[in-house]
């Protein structure tokens, strides 16, 4: 009987646990559907890629594509916390008047490292106070970043890149600071409306 060489059965069984290795490649996909950080602190749906500290801060893991017509990607209910992108996507259908990130009604939220993409508002702050929105992409939206009745707020260090509108300040809103922002290829950069401005 031949003997096989140990160096050669190593060598063998090395190779085909490589190769077997190499085709087990999962493909990764983002999170579909709308997510929600409720009043009470809690992320809804489980297992959304949202890890939470604390209920203060609230750090994305994953990528979240909308669907369905009038959805928001993430839909925030609570006040006094920090999502934090951590360089991630939020998808959007413009077409189905979707929103980034929805912060209707929402006091003392920061919004940061967070990619936007694709919605019909990017982000919406509406009868909001106190936000704060950095270091953002916010790409190709109908409209950038949308504030109405909305006062106290900062808009920081954003790259606003190919929005039909990129900043728009409207309806009563006051006591807001736009600051150092980049906003190329917008069809219109930043539009003030339904406001009186005094110096």
């Amino acid at each position: 009987m031949r003997r096989i060489p140990f160096a050669y059965m190593l060598l063998l069984g090395l190779a085909f646990g490589f190769s077997g290795f190499m085709f087990r490649i999962s493909v990764v996909r983002a999170w579909v559907g709308t997510v929600y950080i409720r009043a009470d602190g809690t992320v809804e749906p489980v297992g959304a890629p949202i890890n939470i500290t604390d209920k203060v801060m609230y750090e994305l893991w994953d990528n979240i594509n909308v669907n369905g017509l009038m959805a928001s990607s993430v839909v925030i209910e609570r006040d006094n916390i920090i999502l934090d992108g951590n360089g991630f996507t939020v998808h959007g259908l413009k077409s189905q008047l979707t929103i980034g990130v929805d912060l209707r009604q929402r006091n003392n939220v920061t919004v940061k490292n967070l990619n936007i993409k694709g919605h019909a508002f990017g982000i919406n702050l509406y009868q909001s106070a106190n936000i704060k929105v950095q270091a953002c992409n916010i790409t190709d939206n109908n409209w950038g970043i949308d504030l109405k009745y909305s006062g106290n707020s900062t808009i920081l260090g954003n790259n606003l890149v190919d929005n039909g509108l990129a900043i728009r300040y409207g309806s009563s809103s006051t006591h807001n600071t736009i600051l150092r922002n980049n906003i190329t290829g917008a069809g219109s950069g930043v539009v003030i409306q339904e406001n009186v401005i005094s110096t």
